[in-house]
């Protein structure tokens, strides 16, 4: 792949923010348009090389524009909330996210994106995946795209983590016809998953010999038929003994108590820093719920409040990505 010929000569130039983001929320075909750009093999390889990731905050369930991104005070169906200066000239949002006004200059705000779905369930699928959902039919979100394009030997963690309240490291079936290799594994904000301590009656040495024995089985068994679900079974048990290795990546315990007090003490502000943590530890993929904004009734009491524990949070991620040149 060619450098840009433009701006910073940088090869991720040269993936069209505007054709990706249309082609992503189009449906048909934007797997190959869209997400498939992190396909193409130099693409991927330039972005494994400067160790990118990626991280998504899903502000789930039909957040308001209006009072967030795009506020219309004065007009008949604007609400009662203003609309307030940006770190960036000419740029206004809502009143409840001043926080994030003063980072929104290290943000791209786009206003255009509609996937012209009525519900909340198939508009987040294609927003997640690039396909408009149908019957019969399943296909891989962003988060396994990008596990699977950033993949190597050399990693030995899960590429797609999901931050949720209440995750206890189960995997999701997220990834559709990529394999479960790449599916999400689900986090709670604070804890490393479940099940990756070693029982204190098991050995060191026994441990071993279980494993080695497990692989003189695997190997025996995969000789004579081999499938991608038993080679899904083998990465899973691997993956596992890599995860209890390394479980302190996900102990949120160990970040200095002055982030934890920055970040809060709602669930989002920890699970804000969790993705903090998980992408300075080389996490490719790291998603962040914030729900459940589906305002049927009180809608303007309702995002005063929930928007409002979502500012700070977030502007303080923004702004710890950027002071540690994450962006």
């Amino acid at each position: 792949m060619q450098p840009c010929p433009y701006a910073c000569l940088s090869a991720e130039h040269s993936v069209a923010r505007r054709s990706f983001l249309g082609s992503l929320a189009l449906g048909a075909g934007a797997v190959v348009g869209g997400l498939g750009s992190f396909a193409q093999p130099a693409v991927a390889a330039a972005l494994a090389k400067d160790q990118k990731r990626m991280l998504v905050i899903n502000m789930h369930g039909g957040l308001s524009q209006l009072e967030s991104w795009d506020p219309k005070p004065g007009t008949a169906t604007g609400g009662p909330f203003r609309a307030i200066p940006t770190s960036v000239p000419g740029v206004h949002i809502s009143e409840l996210l001043p926080h994030t006004a003063k980072v929104m200059h290290h943000l791209a705000l786009v206003r255009g994106v509609n996937t012209k779905e009525d519900d909340h369930g198939k508009g987040i699928y294609k927003m997640l995946t690039g396909r408009k959902q149908l019957p019969g039919q399943s296909n891989p979100e962003i988060g396994a795209v990008i596990a699977k394009c950033f993949d190597s030997s050399d990693k030995t963690l899960p590429g797609h983590i999901r931050v949720t309240p209440g995750g206890g490291g189960g995997r999701s079936a997220d990834s559709a016809f990529l394999g479960p290799k790449y599916a999400s594994i689900a986090l709670d904000g604070a804890k490393p998953p479940q099940h990756t301590v070693k029982p204190d009656n098991l050995s060191e040495t026994s441990l071993a010999e279980q494993n080695a024995f497990r692989r003189l089985a695997d190997d025996h068994f995969l000789a004579r038929r081999r499938t991608a679900m038993t080679d899904a079974y083998v990465q899973s048990y691997e993956q596992a003994l890599e995860l209890m290795k390394q479980r302190e990546v996900f102990d949120l315990s160990r970040e200095p108590a002055k982030d934890q007090e920055r970040y809060g003490k709602s669930d989002f502000g920890r699970h804000c820093l969790m993705a903090r943590r998980l992408l300075e530890k080389g996490i490719t993929f790291a998603q962040v719920s914030h729900s459940n904004y589906d305002t049927h009734n009180e809608n303007f009491n309702f995002h005063f409040e929930q928007v409002g524990e979502f500012d700070k949070p977030f502007a303080t991620l923004v702004a710890d990505l950027h002071e540690r040149g994450m962006l």
